[in-house]
């Protein structure tokens, strides 16, 4: 069995980054004010919280901190999933058990300034690091569930949406996360 900070290099998207979150202040099509905003994080790995924008009921937006790592609200919990749930395929996301109840009603804008991807060279993997032109923060489109224990604490979490890679990526990996641009983030999280 390997380490699990290995397997996590193997993974498509498995570190981000939000340097200067008092900078998601720009996204103003968020529609949301921070009161606090989070804290720079450098690097956001896997089972970490991460920032996201969540839909309420009433369709109003709020600032959320996610495990990353879906837990869908259905398992028996973290334990059960031995590989985990940080990114979920655009091409099959609606028809997989652990992410369609979530991509039908429960999706989030994962918020960051940048991620980590790692490119193979023969037996290496060498990090790349991806970011907007000027370190913008953007947004993945995400999904998250909430998975509530038997004594009724509930644990929030999400997995970010993956996509065949554009010209760009395509140089690095075969996979890349799903960008929102701020004129959809009205469209993509539903609740």
């Amino acid at each position: 069995m390997r380490p699990l900070a290995q397997l996590y290099n193997l993974l498509m998207c498995a570190r981000a980054t939000l340097k200067v979150p008092d900078r998601l202040t720009e996204l103003r099509e968020l529609g949301i004010v921070f009161r606090v905003p989070p804290k720079p994080r450098y690097n956001i790995a896997p089972t970490q919280q991460i920032p996201a924008v969540l839909h309420d009921t009433d369709f109003s937006r709020h600032f959320a901190e996610l495990r990353w790592g879906l837990i869908p609200n259905w398992s028996n919990g973290p334990k059960e999933f031995k590989k985990l749930l940080i990114n979920a395929r655009a091409e099959t996301v609606a028809h997989l058990p652990s992410f369609e109840h979530a991509f039908r009603a429960r999706r989030c804008l994962v918020l960051v300034d940048g991620f980590y991807e790692w490119k193979a060279e023969g037996k290496n993997k060498q990090p790349w690091y991806i970011q907007k032109p000027r370190s913008e923060p953007f947004a993945f489109a995400g999904l998250w569930d909430r998975w509530i224990d038997e004594d009724g604490i509930a644990l929030d979490s999400c997995a970010v949406i993956t996509t065949k890679p554009n010209s760009v990526m395509a140089q690095v990996h075969d996979r890349m996360p799903v960008i929102i641009e701020p004129m959809d983030y009205q469209k993509w999280p539903i609740q």
